[in-house]
């Protein structure tokens, strides 16, 4: 009995192991059997296998581009069956990306994608890698994958099991505009997000408007400019209880004894060291969801708060005090340029000259060809209108999931035109999310506390 005790312990070791290791979802690519000629062409293929049900799945797959080209790529079979919208692209400069997404899960095991490719020269071994994979599942919270280095015919996929790796790190951002990121958060408001990227950019220098506003009008609003009240908005932010701002905050001149540090446009941001132990800088943020982004985004002088040291994270969020904080991020450039509009008369200097130079560089033209209305709220996708702008007004694969979005949150029709590109760059760049999995209010105001998290996410993503 002695004997057999060891055993039975090794016995079910291996039982536990094989069932974990089971459970786990897998990416495993299919390779061409022998060498490829130069201007043959030959046929790679990715299978998912343990699917315990997803909702939405993205990768991409990459080589060599100098020793083979992707001239064509199709969804496999599993999700041609149940998919409810997917995207490829075989040209993005990162490899061949796909995506797909669907209103109910996504089961069974099998092939996820059809990759075709031609060799530039003859080809005796391959290199393939799957990166930037997100695989959602019911609640579009992002799962840990597995992929198994690439099997060719007559290897069975547990041939590899040693070479297997685990991507749960792997999707780390990077500032790279193609990494994809389709994911949802906890339940914080502007917490969360959904992904994908062409490979190339479809827009270059930004253009002034002319004489159109840049805040436009939400279809089925109240007729205003989309810095007004959504009709049917209760006033309320997903955060909070929206209060009306007194426009005298984060006016203040940026202190001194900080680091300059660039970021990706050639401009300057100031930077300070931060620590989670340290006292709120705020009397009224211990314990809100965005205590750590007003915390960083106070550090980076982006925001200063109130003479009473509180920063009123529910706050609306004005206009001017939206391009001030753009203004701050950007160094404080001086511009000797002058502005068009009238009612910008009699605010305070440091709104002048942040307007001047935000209409200056195309970011900002104004509700009317003679009036910016510094003082309307600022609605969401407005603020990340303007932002997109500060970043270039450049997409990426984002595009090629525009249908997927649309098809993912239920109040896409509510988006302006002039905004849907803006605001899927964001979610995509994990720098907004919706006020639920399914809803983006693109209407809603903007409180304080929110962009303090969207400012932040922007700057950590990029300009780190």
């Amino acid at each position: 009995m002695k004997k057999r005790f060891p055993a039975l312990i090794l016995l079910l070791t291996l039982l536990f192991r094989v069932t974990a290791y089971a459970a786990e979802p897998r990416l495993v690519v299919h390779l061409p059997e022998g060498s490829i000629e130069a201007g043959e062409t030959f046929t790679v293929t990715v299978d998912l296998t343990g699917n315990p049900g997803i909702l939405n799945i993205q990768f991409t797959l990459s080589f060599d581009r100098e020793r083979m080209e992707c001239t064509d790529m199709k969804i496999g079979d599993l999700l041609a069956t149940q998919a409810g919208a997917s995207a490829v692209n075989p040209a993005a400069k990162s490899g061949a990306i796909l995506a797909a997404a669907s209103a109910e899960l996504m089961e069974g095991d099998g092939q996820v994608g059809v990759f075709h490719f031609r060799a530039k020269e003859k080809l005796s071994d391959f290199h393939f890698s799957i990166d930037r994979i997100t695989l959602g599942d019911q609640n579009r919270k992002k799962m840990d994958v597995l992929v198994t280095d690439a099997v060719t015919p007559g290897q069975s996929d547990s041939d590899t099991a040693a070479s297997d790796t685990d991507t749960t790190a792997s999707d780390t951002d990077t500032g790279n505009s193609e990494t994809p990121a389709p994911s949802r958060d906890t339940g914080k408001s502007d917490t969360g997000t959904v992904s994908g990227d062409t490979g190339k950019s479809d827009t270059g220098t930004v253009t002034r408007d002319t004489g159109k506003s840049d805040t436009g009008t939400v279809s089925g609003d109240t007729g205003k400019s989309d810095t007004g009240t959504v009709s049917g908005d209760t006033g309320k932010s997903d955060t909070g209880t929206v209060t009306r701002d007194t426009g005298k905050s984060d006016t203040e001149s940026v202190s001194g004894g900080k680091s300059e540090t660039p970021n990706g446009n050639g401009q300057s941001q100031t930077a300070t060291a931060h620590s989670d132990d340290a006292p709120p800088p705020f009397s009224d943020i211990a314990g809100t969801w965005a205590e750590r982004y007003i915390r960083t985004a106070a550090e980076r002088n982006l925001f200063q708060g109130y003479p009473d040291g509180t920063f009123r994270p529910d706050n609306r969020l004005t206009r001017a005090q939206f391009v001030m904080v753009l203004w701050n991020l950007a160094g404080r450039p001086m511009v000797s340029d002058t502005t068009p509009f009238a009612d910008m008369e009699g605010q305070i200097e440091n709104f002048r000259n942040a307007v001047a130079w935000a209409y200056a560089k195309g970011y900002v033209s104004g509700t009317s060809p003679d009036t910016f209305s510094p003082g309307e709220p600022l609605t969401r996708q407005a603020a990340v209108k303007i932002l997109f702008a500060y970043h270039g007004s450049v997409s990426g694969t984002e595009i090629m999931m525009t249908g997927i979005y649309d098809g993912i949150f239920s109040d896409s029709g509510r988006l302006s035109a002039w905004a849907r590109d803006a605001m899927y760059w964001a979610v995509y760049q994990k720098i907004i999310s919706g006020t639920s999995p399914t809803t983006l209010e693109p209407g809603g105001a903007v409180t304080r506390a929110q962009l303090a998290a969207i400012m932040v996410r922007y700057v950590e993503r990029f300009q780190q």
